[in-house]
């Protein structure tokens, strides 16, 4: 089945618990990732909080509503009205909850820099989004869609992460 072989990267099983709001959810036991690109073994501690792979529904929808808007009063710019449709309609069937969860928990703890031993660049961890979405199974065309909108929107999570300095960057372990 192409695109949904697993490479038993994930090393342990992913156990959650639903916090009160409903929104974020909480590690119950560690979680570990090898991540075959690199080579690299990824631990998420346990109590480790996490919104899972969050799409925030209101910007996406008023970034499509900007792109309708401006395509019907610009004639030179119609193409922004397939922009704005294919915004809504992604918004509507990429799903919080899915085989994507594995490696959203992986992608968050890196955002979040709070994976010990290793500081990641912005690209390393979206790629570990991307390996670890296929890894899990994840379709190719949404393994590509949630990796281009971490690409595009991450920058914002990405600037509000806490800073620490752990000790290498994986450029400087592998040349």
């Amino acid at each position: 089945m192409k695109g949904k072989r697993q490479r038993n990267s994930f090393k342990t099983p992913l156990v959650l618990e639903v916090m009160s709001s409903g929104k974020k959810f909480k590690l119950h036991y560690p979680f570990t990732y090898l991540w075959q690109r690199e080579n690299i073994t990824i631990h998420v501690g346990a109590e480790f909080i996490t919104d899972l792979a969050s799409i925030p529904v209101v910007i996406l929808l008023a970034v499509a509503a900007v792109c309708l808007i401006v395509s019907h009063y610009v004639d030179a710019v119609a193409w922004l009205f397939w922009v704005g449709f294919v915004i809504v309609v992604l918004a509507v069937l990429i799903q919080k909850l899915g085989r994507q969860n594995k490696a959203a928990v992986i992608h968050d703890a890196i955002y979040q820099n709070v994976v010990p031993g290793f500081r990641f660049t912005r690209a390393e961890a979206d790629l570990v989004f991307l390996d670890g979405m296929k890894d899990a199974g994840v379709g190719r065309f949404k393994r590509y869609v949630m990796y281009s909108c971490v690409r595009l929107g991450g920058f914002f999570s990405w600037k509000r992460r806490p800073l620490k300095t752990p000790p290498k960057r994986l450029s400087e372990l592998f040349g």
